[in-house]
């Protein structure tokens, strides 16, 4: 894992996103975090931001989804994971960032990120 990195973890709840980017500090990952879509985007303009880890109902105006899609706009390259506790089992979102149900265990998130991050060398 390249500590050079850094990962974004975008979730409107404190609890969540504290341990999201726990996991991944954990794991010797550099991580930021963001509560609202308008922060997460001003870290990405403003930062060398490698992974985005962003919730899908993260807020009444923007979903996860858009927001990932906006931030790979400004960073082309940024790779993005999406977590939700309101997909039914199997359910599938049309999107190539890959979704991750919640509750999930840390080292999913873990491994997934740390493959995703593999990709861009």
């Amino acid at each position: 894992m390249n500590k050079q990195r850094v990962s974004l973890v975008i979730d409107d709840s404190a609890p969540v996103r504290t341990a999201v980017a726990d996991s991944l500090r954990a794991a010797g990952h550099r991580v930021l975090e963001a509560a609202t879509s308008e922060e997460a985007l001003a870290i990405v303009a403003s930062e060398n931001i490698s992974l985005s880890i962003c919730d899908l109902n993260l807020d009444e105006r923007t979903s996860g989804l858009t927001l990932l899609d906006q931030a790979v706009r400004l960073r082309p390259g940024l790779k993005g994971i999406l977590m939700s506790g309101s997909l039914l089992p199997g359910q599938k979102l049309h999107t190539t960032f890959p979704v991750l149900s919640k509750p999930f265990a840390p080292q999913t998130l873990v491994d997934l990120a740390e493959r995703l991050l593999a990709e861009q060398d």
